[in-house]
């Protein structure tokens, strides 16, 4: 009888088993221990290798939170977040020790065919974890595009602007000038639309999208510097309106979309100077908003800007200066809104940055130099939101939103220099963020949002021009990594977020100016690559994202000059 029972038991916990997932099986073998527990904690690997399929770097392994009846981690080349790759054995294999593993992969390991992702699985004493902790391999991969120009000139490519799911850019290729090119990264597919000036060069530039075509202002050696637009193929790529009639230029600039329009400044032949111009897209659809100065003087209208459902701009009517205009893209209701410097004298307002439904730029008014304005798009609602330099000018730019306010570089008395500042859209909330250099002028500049901070240049008086990082506070306003220890200049510029991560041109003294990148702190900032190897400056610079990848020139230092290069990461999102 007691031999039937314990049959009888055995048969109904084998049932109960099989009825498990491989999963909860491993849970009962573990007592029930939390089953992402046995995982490793994290996996960071960054590829430092820059050939395609190629990968070196090291990969990092975090201990699981707790170890207790684990033995090892098994590292894996896999064809998903969960399946090794066949027939590969483990890349590596370390003891559980309760500390983190690193695992280095030399210069060009190739990446298997198929092989996608990195899996560690941990092995305990009943067996094998059979969900592994994984991520996406990303390999880096960073090459010219075309060399455009063959030799040592170089193309020396410029004004990236992306449409129709192609790259626009300028090249000289040393046979037809600077001209109108474009490229879907490929080296075939990297080509010269049109010859704008088969005698000179076009210098195509301005470029703007609107109501699906591609306009911008180019020299065609007959016209002068003119309106164009482009679909994007040669025969599609016209002289849209010769708007100063002969071989003198309108040339149309400040180009922006408002209410289905295309507005930007022009010059005519017919008397009546720089002025706002409109346009549909059509030769006939092509003509002047408004003549501000009612003569053939120039109004010279600058910084289109969106603003609360209008536009602004600055501009000089012949009377009252160049001040601050507001317009609802039709001839009435074009206006001076603001006469800050009243009379004949010019406020000169720019930089504008419109935050929480109002506008934010800098201004001179007759008593003061150049300070911090605000305006709600009325008359007594534009005011100097604070006098920074009582003496002189502060001259605010580079504004940034962050975090509920606006950061901002402004020069002022006390303390002496040009520092960072922030305000919160009041005269009371508009401080002073931190005396970055105590002994004297830290410059900043090319404040830009990542995540939650703005990262910049700047000096502190010790380290040279280094890359810096506020949160906002004046204890998280810190200097990131002198990348050029002491106090010589790293000189970090160029600043765009890609990958979620910040990429720039430094130079830290050893490898030349190079492609760096930052998530932030010390440690993840890094020389991408020695694209020109030694002391040799890559020079990086322009830098454009499109289509999911990083374009931007350089030179590598190996007889090409600068040409078209770009960087992306081959791999799949996680």
């Amino acid at each position: 009888m007691k031999k039937n029972i314990f049959f009888y038991i055995i048969c109904i916990t084998a049932i109960f088993l099989f009825s498990c997932s491989q999963e909860d099986y491993f849970s009962l073998l573990t007592d029930s221990k939390n089953f992402e527990s046995v995982l490793s904690a994290s996996l960071v690997f960054r590829d430092i290798d820059r050939n395609e399929d190629r990968i070196s770097g090291s990969l990092v392994i975090a201990a699981a939170p707790d170890e207790a009846g684990l033995t090892s981690y098994c590292l894996y080349w896999g064809i998903n977040d969960n399946e090794r790759l066949s027939g590969t054995a483990p890349i590596a294999v370390f003891n559980a020790e309760g500390k983190t593993h690193t695992h280095t992969f030399p210069a060009d390991t190739p990446v298997p065919a198929g092989a996608t992702h990195f899996l560690v699985f941990t092995e305990g004493e009943e067996g094998e974890i059979t969900v592994p902790q994984s991520i996406p391999i990303k390999d880096l991969v960073i090459k010219r595009v075309k060399d455009i120009r063959p030799g040592p000139a170089g193309s020396d490519p410029e004004k990236f602007f992306s449409y129709n799911g192609r790259l626009y850019f300028t090249a000289d290729n040393g046979i037809h000038h600077n001209e109108l090119w474009s490229s879907d990264g490929t080296w075939a597919g990297t080509f010269m639309i049109k010859d704008i000036n088969p005698a000179g060069n076009s210098s195509p530039s301005s470029f703007h999208e609107y109501n699906g075509k591609m306009y911008f202002s180019a020299d065609d050696g007959v016209n002068g510097r003119e309106l164009w637009s482009s679909d994007g193929t040669w025969a599609g790529t016209i002289l849209l309106k010769n708007i100063n009639f002969g071989s003198s230029s309108s040339t149309p600039d400040y180009f922006i979309t408002y209410n289905n329009l295309m507005y930007f400044a022009a010059t005519n032949d017919l008397g009546q100077g720089r002025e706002l111009w409109v346009s549909n897209g059509t030769t006939g659809g092509t003509s002047l908003v408004l003549n501000l100065t009612g003569g053939i003087n120039s109004s010279s209208p600058m910084h289109l800007t969106h603003f609360n459902g209008q536009f602004v701009f600055s501009a000089d009517d012949g009377s009252n200066g160049r001040e601050l205009w507001l317009s609802d893209g039709t001839t009435p209701g074009t206006v001076l809104f603001a006469d800050i410097n009243p009379g004949n004298g010019a406020s000169n307002p720019e930089r504008f940055v419109a935050w929480n439904n109002m506008l934010y730029f800098s201004a001179a008014d007759s008593l003061n130099g150049t300070e911090l304005w605000q305006s709600d798009g009325t008359t007594p609602g534009t005011v100097m939101l604070k006098n920074i330099h009582p003496s002189g000018d502060s001259s605010p730019d580079f504004f940034t939103v962050l975090s509920g306010h606006v950061i901002f570089a402004a020069s002022s008395i006390s303390p002496p220099g040009r520092e960072l500042w922030v305000t919160d859209g009041t005269e009371a909330g508009t401080v002073l963020l931190k005396d970055i250099n105590p002994s004297g002028d830290s410059s900043l500049s090319q404040l830009t949002h990542y995540r939650d901070s703005v990262v910049f240049t700047a000096t502190d008086g010790s380290t040279g021009f280094e890359l810096w990082k506020t949160d906002g506070t004046t204890s998280g306003t810190v200097i990131v990594a002198d990348i050029n220890p002491g106090s010589d200049n790293s000189d970090p510029g160029g600043y765009i977020i890609f990958n979620d991560m910040v990429f720039f041109g430094a130079d830290d003294g050893t490898h030349g100016r190079e492609l760096w990148l930052t998530q932030g702190t010390p440690g993840d900032t890094a020389l991408v690559a020695d694209i020109n190897p030694g002391n040799g400056s890559f020079n990086p610079e322009l830098f454009h994202i499109h289509e999911g990848r990083l374009y931007f020139r350089g030179d590598a230092g190996d007889g090409t000059g600068t040409e078209l290069w770009v960087l992306y990461y081959k791999g799949p999102s996680k």
